[in-house]
């Protein structure tokens, strides 16, 4: 229903790294409390509820978000969060027509849980706006987006394409044009924290000439909301890494981009820096675990990067769209940021390691990456420097299985260390 990719979770690996206050909800429990709580007691009753997400933070909270079943086979998603500590919740005060049956939120008498109905999210203001059929096209009409005569509000549809709470929103808008009666025209809409927003459609005037991009059509700055055109293609299968031989001249038009504070971008030099994710962060998901935090205690020091180049910060596989006539298109552009290079390469190169479960020498399967890349960009990277970055790639990854409560995270983990312990540069982490 929200597009994320479903994990068998083990709901009680908090308890056993001691955070027994950020269990997630029993199933039962929270079924009965949306029927007494939520529930306004029209129509078909809530019937079911399957976990479909969830995010830790040991020590501070958890995120969890499921799917609600009615007895007419209509469903929602409820996002439940707790803290450890416990912080003051107010009330929501938008919710979506759609939802008529489910309160739009609840504010328990306990301090540290909350839930709310989706879209309502007080992190993404946009995300009930973007999914109002008739205010979209509103705004598309305003905007000068809307071909022709127009938009049949009416007759538009929106499907929700992937939800992460309190963190974005992507949805297919498809506009049905008064004109025609017929015509119809696809947008992308995403709603992010607003300040993400801002920072995001500021980094993209950088990359849009490049035409690797779909093209920006709108953003509205006080909400978060941002709508692209929608692009069409083909693209491989999310664990498919074969492909970087026809990723690659892209990647190197993006990588010849100078950043901000690269001399090449006209600042006062590059300053090197840690890359975003802090390690302490990191620390906190293995130290309740010895055998996962004797093995993250032996990495090497993560490697302060040179910002100088525009990176994607989030490639996958099948974030890579063919268009018809063999012209490639990059989606998910989020992460834009920048950085180095290698930082890019790095991520596409642990991510194929993760997929080969430690199965294939993975010295050798990042320097044929470093060749592939090459052969477009002209530029060497050295290996060693490339390592070091999926070093810690790999050790975000080992983090991410503990993070989601996915079930043997902890096996999963240890075998993503071990290869980053073997990727570590000789004599680092030992």
């Amino acid at each position: 229903m929200i597009g994320l990719r479903p994990y068998p979770r083990d709901l009680e690996l908090a308890r056993a790294a001691g955070d027994a206050a950020l269990l997630p909800p029993d199933p039962g429990e929270l079924l009965e409390l949306v029927r007494q709580r939520m529930w306004d007691g029209s129509g078909a009753a809530p019937g079911g509820v399957d976990l479909v997400y969830a995010r830790w933070k040991p020590g501070v909270s958890l995120v969890t978000a499921h799917v609600l079943e009615f007895e007419d086979d209509e469903r929602e998603t409820l996002v439940v969060k707790t803290y450890a500590q416990g912080k003051p919740f107010s009330p929501e005060a938008r919710q979506r027509e759609a939802v008529e049956r489910l309160r739009p939120s609840l504010s328990l008498d306990d301090p540290a849980r909350a839930l709310h109905v989706f879209p309502v999210d007080r992190a993404l203001p946009g995300a009930v706006r973007a999914l109002d059929t008739k205010r979209t096209a509103r705004q598309l009409e305003q905007a000068g987006v809307a071909p022709g005569a127009g938009i049949s509000a009416r007759r538009s549809r929106v499907e929700v394409l992937r939800y992460k709470p309190g963190r974005r929103l992507v949805a297919r808008y498809t506009a049905l044009l008064r004109a025609s009666g017929k015509q119809r025209v696809d947008f992308a809409l995403r709603a992010l924290p607003v300040a993400a927003a801002g920072l995001h459609v500021e980094r993209r005037v950088a990359i849009e000439s490049l035409g690797l991009a779909p093209r920006l059509l709108y953003s509205e700055g006080r909400t978060g909301v941002l709508v692209e055109e929608w692009v069409e293609g083909t693209s491989a299968a999310r664990d498919d890494y074969s492909t970087l031989a026809a990723i690659a001249p892209a990647l190197a038009r993006l990588h010849a981009v100078a950043s901000p504070g690269s001399s090449a971008g006209g600042a006062a030099g590059g300053v090197a820096r840690p890359v975003p994710s802090a390690a302490d962060t990191l620390a906190a998901l293995f130290a309740w675990a010895p055998e996962l935090n004797a093995r993250f205690l032996r990495l090497p020091p993560r490697r302060p990067t040179q910002p100088r180049a525009w990176l994607h910060g989030d490639l996958h596989p099948d974030q890579v769209i063919r268009c018809e006539g063999g012209a490639l298109r990059l989606l998910d552009w989020d992460g834009l940021r920048p950085g180095e290079p290698l930082e890019d390469l790095a991520a596409w190169a642990a991510g194929a390691m993760e997929v080969q479960d430690g199965q294939r020498d993975p010295e050798g399967l990042l320097a044929e990456v470093l060749r592939t890349y090459a052969a477009s960009a002209g530029e060497e990277i050295p290996f060693e420097d490339a390592a070091s970055a999926v070093v810690w790639e790999l050790a975000e990854r080992a983090a991410g299985s503990v993070r989601r409560l996915e079930l043997g995270a902890c096996s999963k983990a240890a075998g993503l260390l071990d290869v980053a312990l073997a990727m570590a540069p000789r004599g680092a982490g030992s």
